[in-house]
């Protein structure tokens, strides 16, 4: 297991084996509870494709999506590009104050940033080769 800022556990499923047993090292290592962080944490955390989840638990990254509320504002394709949707005013789909913000800070560690309404009903987004 790695730190990340020697802060908080995170545990790495680049790893297809660590992938498997993320289940049990969770359980294990984080007594079954994902570490409370700041919002920067857990975005720093997605762009590593690693578990994080904010103190309020608003913000939450299990490494291959991020959500702001519950709602998908950013996913990892089977690549591992980390693709942002959109969600702010100028892209025409504002949510909230606090959920354009998650966006805005997920956009600096995204290799693409879509508009919400290109991607959606669009599964296969997720599992597209970028071709840049």
């Amino acid at each position: 297991m790695r730190t990340l800022e020697n802060r908080w556990p995170v545990i790495c499923h680049n790893d297809p084996i660590l992938k498997a047993f993320r289940p049990f090292l969770i359980k294990t290592f984080l007594g079954g509870n994902m570490s409370k962080v700041r919002n920067e944490q857990v975005i720093k955390a997605w762009g590593y494709s690693n578990i994080a989840s904010s103190h309020t638990g608003n913000l939450s990254s299990n490494g291959d999506e991020l959500r702001s509320y519950g709602l998908l504002i950013g996913f990892t394709t089977a690549q591992g590009s980390k693709i942002v949707l959109d969600y702010t005013a100028p892209a025409g789909h504002f949510r909230s104050q606090t959920t354009s913000t998650h966006t805005n800070r997920a956009k600096g560690v995204s290799d693409v940033v879509i508009n919400p309404s290109v991607a959606q009903g669009l599964d296969a987004w997720k599992d597209a080769e970028i071709p840049f």
